[in-house]
């Protein structure tokens, strides 16, 4: 009887075949999971202000009036900035730098976890960036009733500051560390533009929430500013705070590079 192809093809080629098949079906599962995390509300209207910085926010922030619909993205951006922080941090304490004469080698060392601050690099880290988002908005809610806006909504505020903070959470946070090592300069100039960014889309989408034109829209946002300058400043901090064991640590090793 004659053979397939099929039969007739080597073993190595059928396992080939196997494992495209495999990757193939993987890949096709990774996006469909990726395309269905991409449609959750909150996702969507992150990823739409990154497309559509002043547009975006027009259209998604309808559906975030009140208490119910609006706590989850401060959530998820005082979440995302800690865990960021967080592997950073735990990473620069950890890591042991190799002697000079080599009687040390390069490598991670965890017992000098023992001296790792978890509250500050957890939940104090959580709780300032949501400070911080809460605080900004308030200040523009102020601003609103004084210029009697009585119709201002505080959750839509806060929504607007949230999504807005991705960005400069995103750069200082994740891609700024991790270029750091290979170029300070480009690390910084990184970080600046997600704030920039940050701080541009607040501009825009606070100046529409509160109708702010002429003289008022630029006092009101220069006192926003100064309330983010403060914020940067605070978390800022909050991060050197979060370093400086693996900063003395790291001087300490000084003494045992020549042991």
């Amino acid at each position: 009887m004659e053979k397939t192809a099929s039969e007739k093809a080597p073993a190595s080629t059928k396992e080939t075949t196997s494992v495209k098949n495999t990757a193939s079906a993987a890949k096709e599962k990774i996006n469909e999971n990726l395309e269905k995390f991409k449609k959750i509300p909150a996702v969507s209207f992150i990823l739409s202000v990154f497309k559509n910085p002043v547009t975006g926010v027009k259209k998604g922030i309808a559906g975030y009036s009140d208490f119910n619909n609006s706590w989850l993205l401060p959530v998820i951006a005082a979440g995302t900035y800690t865990v960021f922080n967080l592997i950073f941090a735990i990473f620069r304490t950890v890591s042991r730098p190799a002697s000079l004469f080599g009687t040390k080698k390069a490598g991670l060392d965890f017992s000098l976890l023992n001296k790792f601050d978890w509250f500050q690099n957890t939940i104090g880290n959580f709780l300032i960036v949501l400070a911080t988002i809460a605080a900004i908005a308030g200040i523009y809610y102020l601003a609103g009733l004084i210029m009697k806006k009585n119709q201002l909504n505080y959750f839509r505020l806060v929504t607007i500051v949230s999504v807005a903070s991705f960005a400069w959470i995103l750069t200082a946070s994740l891609i700024s560390p991790l270029i750091l090592n290979v170029s300070a300069p480009i690390a910084g100039a990184i970080g600046y533009a997600g704030m920039i960014f940050s701080g541009l889309v607040v501009y825009e989408a606070m100046s529409q929430e509160l109708e702010l034109k002429d003289d008022k829209k630029v006092i009101v946002n220069i006192i926003i500013a100064a309330s983010i300058a403060l914020a940067i400043t605070l978390i800022s901090a909050s991060l050197i705070k979060s370093s400086t064991n693996s900063i003395v640590d790291s001087l300490n090793t000084l003494d045992s590079l020549w042991r």
